[in-house]
């Protein structure tokens, strides 16, 4: 019994480590204040579930919110903005902020603000920049998975603009509630690199486009190209840019086929066509 409880606790370190990076800290935190107060008070198996749950998510709340990001500043990264903090740019979901994977360096949120508020300079409508996953607070090199480059505090994701076909205007919402999945596809005649990918054997490449369900979401939210074009000129004008991965057929399609940092990804990653990857110097 005691192996099993050991291993139980050492897959969910892993598990919630590879997760939030924190997590498992957090949880070898708890373990001293599980076994201190279970030893003077009898409880239920429920009761003593749902208490080490109420202590871990405090603990994890106090950490994530509160010491996490004074600690990663002075590491040399800071969180991106998040609700209401700036008014054009935030996260697409509360999780990323939740799990720390809206890291970055401090140059690469400074773009980012820069860019939504220039794109905000001459509009009376309010167009948002939403960022998906961003690094993790801590450590270059330390993956955050599945990424493959997510590690230095120099790469973001960002979605793409869209439009709310019952305002006609542009829109905060996305169709996929995970940020991911849903694609802005080749039209006839466009290169299909997803689709040789695939046939290469790279099975992952088009694995969440798959299974994520949001076609509705997706017929209620059309990929709005002339705005999306707009900000990735306007992250390109900064000289911080090394480069921008999106599929080739957006590219073309966007009109930045001539553009040396404008590139595909590679094989082994996921397709790119419902958002696009920004790397900094």
């Amino acid at each position: 019994m005691r192996f099993l409880k050991y291993s139980g606790i050492f897959i969910l370190f892993v598990l919630l480590t590879l997760l939030t990076q924190i997590g498992g800290i957090v949880l070898l935190l708890c373990l001293p204040i599980y076994t201190f107060i279970e030893n003077r008070l009898s409880l239920l198996r429920i009761y003593r579930l749902l208490f080490r749950t109420a202590i871990f998510a405090l603990l994890y709340t106090i950490a994530t919110f509160w010491i996490v990001p004074a600690l990663a500043k002075s590491s040399g990264r800071v969180p991106m903005p998040y609700d209401d903090e700036h008014p054009y740019l935030r996260q697409h979901n509360f999780y990323t902020v939740l799990l720390n994977r809206h890291y970055v360096v401090p140059e690469l949120r400074l773009m980012s603000e820069n860019v939504a508020n220039k794109l905000n300079k001459d509009t009376t409508n309010s167009l948002i920049i939403t960022y998906l996953d961003c690094n993790f607070p801590f450590f270059d090199g330390f993956p955050l998975e599945p990424h493959l480059s997510h590690n230095d505090g120099r790469k973001i994701d960002f979605s793409f603009q869209y439009i709310d076909t019952t305002t006609k205007l542009p829109t905060f919402e996305r169709p996929s509630w995970l940020g991911y999945g849903v694609n802005e596809a080749p039209h006839g005649g466009e290169e299909d690199y997803a689709g040789k990918c695939t046939e290469e054997g790279y099975w992952q490449y088009s694995f969440m486009s798959k299974n994520i369900i949001s076609q509705r979401r997706k017929s209620q939210y059309p990929f709005d190209a002339a705005r999306t074009k707009e900000v990735l000129n306007l992250f390109l004008k900064d000289n911080h840019v090394n480069f921008i991965l999106i599929e080739p057929h957006l590219k073309k399609r966007l009109g930045f086929e001539n553009h040396h940092k404008v590139r595909r990804p590679p094989c082994n990653a996921v397709r790119h066509d419902d958002h696009y990857h920004i790397a900094i110097y």
